[in-house]
């Protein structure tokens, strides 16, 4: 069985009308007529008087010898499987040493799976004919099983599964609507993601007019998906399909600084794409395959207190941090106002913020967050997170790097037209023994927005786990308190210092006496000024409310901490901070792992200066696809970008309108819409960076010249196209 759009006068087949989806193409299930193959055994048996059936028969099944030594295969690694069914091919990578085999097939390759050594698949042909079931070990690239299987009629659905079958679109998402009769079953979902190119990266797939809570899916078959983790999730009474987003920057780890303290030995790091959420308690209704990107995990070989796991969100915040002592440390996200449902993971959370002054008027300030906005516009009905612009994973150096186009966080106001210009880069490194370092860097490629007040972080914890703060006083063996509310900056209360006053950092601790138990501290240093710093750093926390409740997720149980970097950010500049989270079974604990690894004294807070002969140029082809405007990656390029934000460049970008509509900018404001989320704009693709030129030869403008010269918009800064 099979869905399909379109019925056949062919009559060994019958149709029965599914469901329609919301463009109104009805689906049909397609299955076997058992009936028209009835009359025809019999007429058959008329002939030659003897029964004629045809069933599900294994005709051979060989083992052959080893054909080829490998070492490919280790129980200790993990692989990831793809199926290109275009080319028709199986990609195997073992995950951890990033070796790839590619196994070809005849025809198309289904139901594949990995079971340690062995590959399996059906070389599938078509819906009549019979197909080749092998077994590969991907070692040693033999056939360790090979048999014949006949296409069956006899119309037994306990040994076939009716299929739901899925071709994305380029932009926008279809969901089907599954008719109720329908909605109670078992079904094998193949879903095809050759051409889709949105950044929605969670949405519905299959909805119906009854609950689809008996709904089954009983195999889901993902084809060109390749470094997306696609999977589908039972939420808001219909099935949804995640996924994560790829880019075009392949090396983003070489926009960022060294790390300074090495990782120990004796842990053992994995960081994933694929979806697993938290289980934690959340005010918030909205599921985790909104937010969740990535999840790095740290396990100790020798100690599992110092075990812990962390979930990076899609603008790059960290929305989930935990421990098995402490559980979850991140604030449930609770609001008690408008519904508590308009702040999803964008400020609670570990994050970047950046603020500007509109028109440069003093008090007029802008804010600028790096995780999402606020759920305040009335068009806005799910959460929107700020556009992933390139993601690494580097296994071997446990780190994640991420790069996001910071977003206005709608505060105060949402109508307003405050653009945002400004790129944050987050990295993530397990050190192992319990600490976390974390590097954060923002960058202003705006001509109008000079950026002058930084969180970095901004974030905080969950007080029914921690709920009592200590900053570690100049002597670097004293502790003061912090009593007050976060509102209301105070010295008396210590919820403000500057770090050159303090010994370099905060600790959170789950009580107040004795040995102050399980503790995380947050190490953020005592650097000194910058030239365009106009203040010193401080950090700033406190209680969101002064007198905690008895429950979790029904009140803002959230102590804030920020370090707040006042420093004028003009177009072409950036800035980097580096800090550290250091848990331990006790405050002496956390301060002793603090002082031998040296940790404040590797704190950071400098500029950022990436030079040209850094970083990796990235070659773009101009394609006419039958007249329409296309911009790929090639190895003879019409033009070259910088990977990373050199200083003194911009970004360029590729952006797609809902009408499949594309140009190239360095400023995506020219789509004419300020709000990103408001349906205009479907993807934002980063190419690269340029710098601006005197030579119109050598410029974008020279390159787009011509039948797509409307596709270029300059905006009044003339950029090299060329780079030699």
């Amino acid at each position: 069985m099979r869905t399909v759009t379109e019925i056949t006068n062919n009559p060994s087949l019958k149709y029965t009308h599914i469901g329609t989806d919301s463009t109104g193409v009805n689906f049909y299930k397609e299955e076997v007529n058992t009936e028209f193959y009835k009359r025809r055994e019999l007429l058959q048996e008329n002939i030659n008087n003897k029964q004629k059936g045809i069933i599900k028969k294994q005709v051979e099944y060989k083992l052959p010898e080893v054909i080829n030594e490998d070492t490919f295969f280790d129980r200790d690694c993990t692989y990831d499987v793809s199926v290109d069914v275009k080319y028709k091919n199986i990609k195997v990578t073992n995950e951890s040493t990033g070796e790839v085999k590619v196994f070809e097939t005849f025809g198309t390759p289904r139901r594949v799976m990995l079971n340690k050594n062995a590959l399996t698949y059906d070389d599938f042909i078509d819906e009549t004919s019979s197909y080749i079931n092998y077994i590969v070990d991907i070692n040693t690239e033999a056939v360790i099983g090979k048999r014949s299987v006949e296409s069956s009629h006899s119309g037994d659905s306990s040994i076939d599964f009716p299929s739901l079958d899925f071709n994305l679109p380029v932009i926008t998402p279809i969901t089907f609507n599954l008719l109720p009769q329908y909605a109670a079953a078992r079904y094998r979902v193949n879903i095809d993601g050759a051409l889709y190119n949105g950044q929605n990266t969670f949405f519905p797939l299959i909805s119906s007019e009854t609950s689809l809570s008996n709904f089954s899916i009983l195999r889901a078959n993902y084809t060109n998906f390749e470094g997306k983790s696609p999977t589908t999730i039972n939420y808001n009474n219909d099935v949804y399909l995640r996924m994560v987003n790829d880019s075009n920057i392949i090396n983003l780890k070489d926009s960022f600084i060294d790390s300074a303290v090495p990782a120990i030995n004796t842990t053992s790091t994995n960081i994933s794409r694929n979806y697993d959420a938290s289980n934690s308690a959340w005010s918030v209704n909205y599921s985790e395959g909104y937010i969740m990107d990535a999840r790095i995990s740290s396990t100790s070989l020798t100690d599992s207190s110092k075990n812990w796991e962390l979930r990076v969100g899609k603008g790059g915040q960290i929305y989930s941090l935990k421990t098995d002592a402490l559980g979850e440390t991140i604030p449930p996200q609770y609001r008690g106002s408008d519904g508590g449902q308009w702040a999803p993971w964008v400020d609670d959370v570990w994050q970047t913020i950046s603020v500007y002054d509109k028109d440069g008027v003093p008090g007029e300030s802008k804010f600028n967050h790096s995780a999402g906005v606020y759920l305040k516009d009335p068009i806005l009905t799910e959460p929107f997170y700020t556009p992933r612009l390139a993601t690494e994973i580097d296994e071997s150096n446990k780190s994640l790097y991420s790069m996001n186009w910071m977003q206005p966080s709608a505060k105060p106001l949402y109508n307003e037209d405050n653009p945002s210009h400004i790129i944050n880069l987050t990295k993530y490194k397990d050190l192992g023994d319990g600490v976390i370092e974390m590097t954060l860097g923002v960058y202003n490629f705006g001509s109008t927005e000079v950026y002058n007040y930084h969180n970095m972080p901004w974030g905080g914890v969950r007080r029914t786990a921690l709920e009592y703060n200590y900053t570690a006083n100049i002597d670097q063996t004293t502790y003061t308190q912090m009593t007050g509310n976060f509102g209301v900056p105070d010295f008396a209360t210590r919820t403000v210092f500057d770090t050159d006053q303090t010994g370099g950092w905060t600790t959170f601790c789950s009580e107040n006496s004795g040995d102050y138990g399980q503790s995380m501290g947050v190490v953020f240093g005592k650097d000194e000024q910058l030239e365009n710093t106009w203040q010193k750093n401080r950090i700033r926390q406190g209680y969101t409310k002064l007198t905690p409740e008895s429950g979790e997720t029904d009140w803002r149980n959230y102590t804030v901490f920020t370090l707040n970097v006042r420093h004028y950010l003009n177009q072409g500049e950036g800035i980097w901070t580096r800090q550290y989270f250091v848990f331990g079974e006790t405050r002496a604990d956390v301060e002793n792992k603090i002082k031998s690894k040296n940790l404040v004294d590797n704190t950071l807070f400098e500029d950022m200066n990436i030079t040209e002969d850094s970083v990796d140029l990235i070659g773009y082809q101009i394609i006419n696809d039958n007249g329409s405007f296309v911009i790929d990656k090639s190895s003879t390029p019409d033009f070259y970008l910088y990977s990373a934000p050199v200083s003194g460049t911009v970004p360029i970008f590729e952006i797609i309108k809902r009408d499949n509509s594309r140009f190239v900018s360095w400023n995506p404001y020219k789509v004419g819409t300020h709000k990103m989320y408001d349906g205009l704009v479907k993807v934002v693709n980063l190419l690269g960076f340029t710098s601006p030129t005197a030579v119109y030869a050598d410029s974008l403008d020279s390159v787009f010249d011509g039948p797509f010269e409307h596709s270029y918009k300059a905006d009044g800064k003339l950029l090299s196209g060329v780079i030699s």
